[in-house]
């Protein structure tokens, strides 16, 4: 655990995501901000690491931008670079 990074106030969780769309799927990890018992602000952004893809859902490996989009922080978008 040495060298790792402290957490932030808004960070209150890390999370492994699955998104299965149409034409493949990609998964996602790191930390989810602002939907705490102080709310999230909508329009907040912040990433996510890209672990994995299938199909050219998403890059194999890179970052994705969670936008949130309520105040409960659990409606979102996710967007991946070229998506």
């Amino acid at each position: 655990m040495a060298g790792l990074p402290a957490s932030a106030p808004q960070d209150t969780a890390i999370v492994t995501w699955h998104f299965r769309l149409a034409d493949g799927s990609f998964d996602t990890i790191g930390p989810v901000e602002g939907n705490g018992a102080g709310g999230a602000t909508p329009g907040q952004t912040y990433p996510q690491t890209i672990v994995g893809s299938t199909h050219g859902a998403a890059p194999a490996n890179g970052e994705a931008t969670v936008t949130v989009l309520d105040p409960t922080g659990f409606v979102f978008e996710i967007r991946t670079e070229g998506r």
